[in-house]
């Protein structure tokens, strides 16, 4: 193996654990929504961890394209939705 396929090989790999871990952030904003959702609000907030905010913005580009309203101050999201019954 030469030393550029080595290279290519390690940027993969941290390329699909970079995934792993935003794909484990989505799956937390999204339980901590739909546990929001269960109980009647139509809101919540989600303080990224110091090692999610790499993802600060890929985050708030997902939830803007689920049509989520997204306030962000520091590492709090604020995310609201509409209320279902109006």
């Amino acid at each position: 193996m030469s030393i550029d396929d080595a290279d290519s090989a390690r940027e993969g790999s941290e390329r699909g654990r970079r995934n792993e871990r935003f794909k484990d952030l989505l799956l937390s904003v999204q339980m901590d929504i739909r546990d929001a959702q269960k109980v009647g609000a139509n809101s919540t907030t989600y303080k990224l961890s110091d090692t999610s905010m790499e993802f600060k913005d890929d985050l708030h580009e997902y939830l803007a394209g689920l049509d989520y309203n997204v306030t962000i101050d520091g590492a709090r999201f604020q995310i609201a939705w509409p209320d279902p019954e109006h």
